[in-house]
């Protein structure tokens, strides 16, 4: 015969509880311990446990008759050692119900409960029924003939609270009670145990997170979450930059801004100030330390400058395509003296000006003058030309520029029919009309009409 089980469980079940455990258990095999009665508080343990399962065959009916059973302790759930066994010929079972006593035959001594969790393994004539079970904290009570001076707390076991202590996650951020990090300290000293604190440096930041980040739960980490202002120019010679977190009023405050390492002053809990300035282009990293060692990590953006400008000449729609009216923009800068790359800022039907600016949101634009132009959104247009004069010009050729790549752009700038219109956007207006702003039917929109182009510098 074989034989099978569906629940297995080993649990601390007084014998009433364990009746109602198995009258509740129709199939499956269902293995219950006796409470050892007053064992932490006897003089004397016996090295005993009463055992008693539901045995089902491999149909899941109950057995009837007689087996003989093996019962071993390993010190892993699989594999692993043996560190006791004992065998019972013989055992009764009524209606799938057994009893027998491990230690019967092989008493359970301190020593054999004294390496760690252990899981037990039965066997039924020759037939090892699995998974093996934890050995869980009633049995451990065993170990109790060791204690000397504590019999209990609060009635409960000094072996249970020790199981508890060391297999249950009470603050659960994932470490052991007995990890290092965790144990019975009490680092910032609100009254409660780290094993049971998830925060244990009382520093704002969850001890899972601090671990997930690589931080250390007991000591004081500081968190940058934002600066102001957002980003600064490449060209900008001083600003004062507040970087804006948590924890920095600790000792030892010190901060790294790309190449240089400024005084941080204004400090407050929640923020500092720092003088810097002239930094290349690009993210600066920025990382804020404390002096027992933690530290936070962040970038900045350094914006490029680039120059844009109107043309000083009109154009009609015949431009030779995005590739002529690029080349009219740098025609335009290298006779008025204006050094750098540029190109039209126009849209034909395949694409748009703004896929030729990566990193396009790090970006500053300003007129050959040095006259604010825009940040990041474009929100104006330039209202200089290419000498630094103003614009005379009302609308400049665009193709709707980066709304999209054109509908209206006569024919991909290769025509100056009257019949055929190109987008315009409104010289110096506002976000987005600078790029798209002329009425459907508006005359000027033409192909065969006159108009400058935008210029940028990439």
């Amino acid at each position: 015969m074989s034989y099978r089980e569906r629940r297995h469980t080993l649990a601390a079940l007084s014998p009433s509880a364990c009746a109602r455990r198995l009258a509740r258990s129709a199939r499956g095999l269902v293995l219950c311990l006796g409470l050892l009665g007053a064992v932490a508080a006897s003089a004397v343990v016996p090295g005993q446990v009463d055992f008693q399962g539901l045995l089902l065959d491999d149909t899941g009916q109950p057995v009837n008759g007689v087996v003989d059973l093996d019962l071993t302790l390993f010190d892993a759930l699989s594999a692993g050692n043996a560190v006791w066994t004992e065998s019972h010929a013989g055992v009764s079972v009524s209606d799938g119900i057994y009893a027998v006593t491990l230690g019967a035959m092989v008493t359970l001594t301190p020593e054999v409960l004294a390496g760690g969790f252990l899981y037990l393994e039965i066997t039924v004539e020759g037939e090892t029924l699995t998974p093996r079970r934890p050995l869980l904290a009633v049995p451990y009570a065993v170990r109790a003939d060791t204690a000397e001076r504590v019999e209990s707390v609060a009635g409960v076991a000094p072996a249970f609270i020790a199981q508890v202590f060391a297999h249950f996650d009470h603050d659960g951020n994932g470490l052991a009670n007995s990890d290092a990090i965790e144990g019975l300290a009490d680092v910032d000293l609100d009254g409660r145990a780290n094993f049971i604190d998830p925060d244990n440096d009382g520093d704002g930041m969850d001890d899972a997170a601090e671990v997930a980040a690589g931080t250390d739960p007991n000591q004081i980490t500081p968190q940058v979450t934002g600066f102001s202002p957002t980003r600064f120019d490449e060209d900008a010679v001083s600003v004062v930059v507040t970087i804006q977190g948590t924890n920095f009023d600790q000792p030892g405050l010190d901060v790294v801004f790309g190449s240089a390492t400024p005084t941080p002053f204004n400090v407050t809990p929640t923020s500092f100030d720092v003088s810097v300035g002239s930094f290349p282009p690009g993210d600066a990293a920025v990382t804020v330390s404390l002096g027992n060692g933690e530290s936070s990590a962040a970038s900045y953006p350094v914006a490029r400058v680039l120059r844009a400008f109107v043309t000083s000449g009109t154009f009609n729609g015949l431009l030779g395509g995005t590739a002529g009216a690029d080349a009219i923009c740098a025609t335009a800068a290298f006779n008025a003296g204006v050094s750098g790359s540029y190109f039209a800022w126009i849209a034909d039907s395949f694409s748009n000006p703004q896929d030729r600016l990566p990193a396009f949101s790090a970006l500053t634009f300003r007129t050959v003058d040095d006259v604010p132009f825009a940040t990041e959104a474009l929100e104006a247009g330039p209202a200089r030309d290419e000498f630094g004069n103003a614009a005379t010009q009302t609308f400049a050729r665009t193709g709707g520029g980066s709304v999209n790549p054109a509908t209206e752009d006569c024919e991909d700038w290769t025509s100056q029919a009257i019949v055929l219109n190109g987008t315009l956007g409104d010289i110096g207006a506002g976000s987005p009309d600078w790029q798209v702003s002329a009425p459907a039917g508006f005359p000027d929109v033409r192909c065969s009409r006159f108009h400058p182009l935008y210029c940028f510098e990439q």
